[in-house]
C-alpha cells in the first residue's frame, strides 16, 4: 500500500510557471458524476487542482472535459459547476461535453487549447501524466509545452485505491504501447 503512495508522490512533481508574457490554459480530465448528477469527490479534487493552477499561473481558461460516458450526467457540466463554486467566472470556463474516456478528453479538448503557449493537464498524479502522454501522442508539437498538475490526495484517503491505480496505469502504458498514435 505504501508503494502506491510512493509512486503517486514521485509522479506529483510541481509544474513550472509559464515564461513571462506566455499564455496558458488548464485541461481538467473528466470523471463520472454520481447517478442523478451530483458531483463526485474525485471531480471536485480534479477541478480544485485545475483552479489552483489557473490562479497560480494566471491562465486564460479552464477546459473541463467529459460527456455522459457512465450515466446520464455530463461530467463537464458537473465540473463547471464546481469551478463556478470556487469563484471561476463563466468567461474562463469552457466545457467539452462529448468525451467518453481520457484519450477523448485530450482529443476533443486540444482544439480549445492549442493556441496557448503552455498547457496544464489536471487530475490525480498518474492520470495527469497519462493525459500529458496522450497530448504528446496526438499533437507532438504541443508536447514540450504541456505539464501535469496533480491534486493533493491525502495519504489516508487514497491509501486503499492507490495501489490499484498504479497497476491500472501500468496496464494503460502497455495497452497504449501496442496502439498506433
Amino acid at each position: 500500500m505504501l508503494g502506491g503512495e510512493l509512486v503517486f508522490r514521485l509522479a506529483a512533481a510541481a509544474p513550472a510557471a509559464p515564461p513571462p508574457g506566455a499564455t496558458c490554459a488548464v485541461l481538467v480530465l473528466g470523471y463520472p458524476s454520481y447517478d442523478g448528477g451530483a458531483p463526485h469527490p474525485v471531480q471536485r479534487s480534479r477541478v480544485e487542482a485545475g483552479v489552483a493552477a489557473l490562479r497560480a499561473f494566471g491562465c486564460d481558461r479552464l477546459v473541463v472535459s467529459g460527456g455522459a460516458a457512465h450515466n446520464a450526467s455530463v461530467e463537464a457540466d458537473a465540473m463547471a459547476a464546481i469551478a463556478r463554486e470556487l469563484g471561476v467566472g463563466d468567461d474562463q470556463i469552457v466545457r467539452e461535453r462529448a468525451a467518453r474516456n481520457t484519450w477523448e478528453n485530450v482529443a476533443f479538448s486540444l482544439p480549445l487549447l492549442a493556441d496557448e503557449d503552455v498547457l496544464y493537464v489536471a487530475s490525480e498524479a498518474l492520470h495527469a501524466r497519462r493525459g500529458v502522454r496522450y497530448v504528446c501522442r496526438q499533437r507532438p508539437d504541443l508536447c514540450a509545452r504541456t505539464q501535469p498538475v496533480a491534486d493533493a490526495i491525502p495519504l489516508l484517503r487514497g491509501l486503499w485505491w492507490k495501489p490499484g491505480a498504479v497497476v491500472y496505469e501500468l496496464w494503460t502504458r502497455l495497452r497504449d504501447a501496442s496502439r498506433s498514435p
